[in-house]
């Protein structure tokens, strides 16, 4: 009997132990996320109050020009725009959606040159990354695929469709 109780003891022991690690790994988890959730709440609330949104659908992140928030949403008519907002200024570009071709073209003239889709973003190319390509700052809709088995990244103008930059990048060995 006495074997019996300390068996019942050590198993106590352990759940309480096993407990005890499961809520660290809760709480760690948890502030990292609530973190996160704090920081897009609070850029949420900063395009809310300083671009024509009045109702966010989504959040996406772009970081072909640093770290964008990407919202898209409706103003107060109903109309659908895309309020993007840099992390390091916090600078507001805001497009109607009315002025960009769809995602779906993209997606095709992305097909059209051999490439197997992964993502399309959307976002904005801010001036300094845009002089890298040759071009001026603005929207911008970034693909990534794979073409012949390597990773390749386009970049389209989102209001007229035209390719401005291409980047196909090489494997190497170490």
């Amino acid at each position: 009997m006495s074997r019996l109780r300390m068996l019942t003891v050590l198993g106590a022991c352990m759940a309480v132990f096993l407990l005890a690690i499961a809520f660290t790994f809760f709480i760690v988890f948890w502030n990292n996320l609530k973190s996160e959730w704090d920081i897009e709440a609070t850029d949420a609330q900063y395009v809310l109050n300083h671009s024509p949104l009045n109702h966010i659908e989504s959040e996406s992140v772009f970081t072909a020009s640093g770290v964008e928030h990407v919202f898209r949403g409706f103003d107060v008519f109903g109309r659908s725009w895309y309020a993007i907002m840099s992390d390091s200024s916090r600078t507001i570009h805001a497009v109607p959606t009315s002025t960009l071709v769809s995602t779906s073209l993209i997606r095709h003239m992305a097909t059209m040159r051999s490439v197997k889709l992964t993502s399309v973003h959307f976002g904005w190319l801010s001036t300094s990354t845009a002089t890298r390509m040759n071009t001026h700052a603005g929207p911008v809709y970034e693909v990534f695929g794979t073409e012949d088995h390597r990773p390749v990244y386009l970049y389209f103008q989102a209001t007229t469709g035209r390719l401005i930059c291409q980047y196909v990048l090489h494997r190497q060995k170490l």
